[in-house]
């Protein structure tokens, strides 16, 4: 238990500049969208962004995008929260595995009489805690922040379905910040290989939405398990709910595992 709490302390000042940060990104994304159904010269949203080169598009995540529409508009806001929430699972999934090691203190927690798999699992589910609470947060936020706008449209079974979509993918990530860390000799090559898949990720997700048929590499394309055309007409897809949960549980077990016998020194 003074693990936990140790653990939770210390990821506390963090997480609070993450919420803050997430507050402003969706109360002045919001307050956006009343002048997103029309623009200058009373042209459509939507006639203007079919203009922009597509791979523009697709870099903030509007491809097949209804901009001008209130789930459409949220679709874009979730996506630049997904990025985010996979960026601080990231951390909060390294600093999970290795933190110590990297700030030589591994012998103040390594020497408790506690096993190490103890000691892992305990940083893991204090880390997972935050990223969970991070979601949650996502959730309300996003609740308060459309019923401030008060256009009468109710999207809420929209934001439950993208705050889960965005819990999955940003677990997946976690759990293979973790394992990388862990299997990684040199504790900078595992942020930094992690980091590397993470923008490579990004890329194919661009590389997907260029695509006229993109399904061939959708496997490898984490930030399109869950599209925007079926979170905005509340569908989740259950294959890939399946694939970010195996994957997260293969990835922390396999943690556990090489964990046991790494050299912490």
């Amino acid at each position: 238990m003074n693990i936990l709490k140790r653990e939770l302390k210390a990821n506390l000042k963090v997480f609070i500049f993450w919420i803050i940060g997430l507050f402003v990104l969706l109360f002045a994304g919001m307050t956006k969208f009343s002048g997103m159904g029309q623009v200058a010269g009373g042209a459509d949203v939507n006639a203007v962004m079919s203009k922009f080169p597509k791979v523009v598009l697709a870099v903030f995540g509007m491809v097949g995008v209804d901009v001008a529409s209130l789930p459409g508009y949220y679709a874009i806001l979730a996506y630049y929260v997904l990025i985010c929430a996979v960026i601080y699972g990231i951390q909060l999934g390294v600093n999970a595995a290795v933190k110590e090691i990297n700030d030589k203190t591994y012998e103040f927690i390594f020497t408790k009489p506690c096993s190490r798999s103890y000691v892992l699992g305990i940083k893991i589910a204090a880390s997972w805690f935050n990223l969970i609470l991070f979601i949650i947060f996502e959730f309300v936020f996003s609740l308060l922040a459309v019923a401030f706008l008060d256009t009468g449209e109710q999207i809420n079974q929209v934001i439950f379905l993208y705050a889960v979509s965005i819990l999955l993918v940003s677990s997946l990530f976690f759990s293979l910040a973790v394992f990388l860390s862990i299997v990684i000799k040199e504790v900078e090559k595992g942020m930094l290989y992690t980091n590397l898949i993470f923008l490579s990720a990004f890329v194919m997700a661009i590389v997907y939405d260029m695509l006229e048929n993109g399904r061939v590499i959708k496997v490898i394309t984490p930030f399109k398990y869950f599209e925007a055309k079926d979170l905005v007409k509340s569908r989740l897809d259950g294959w890939y709910v399946l694939v970010c949960m195996a994957l997260s549980m293969v990835l922390l077990t396999e943690s556990f595992v090489k964990f046991k016998k790494k050299d912490l020194k």
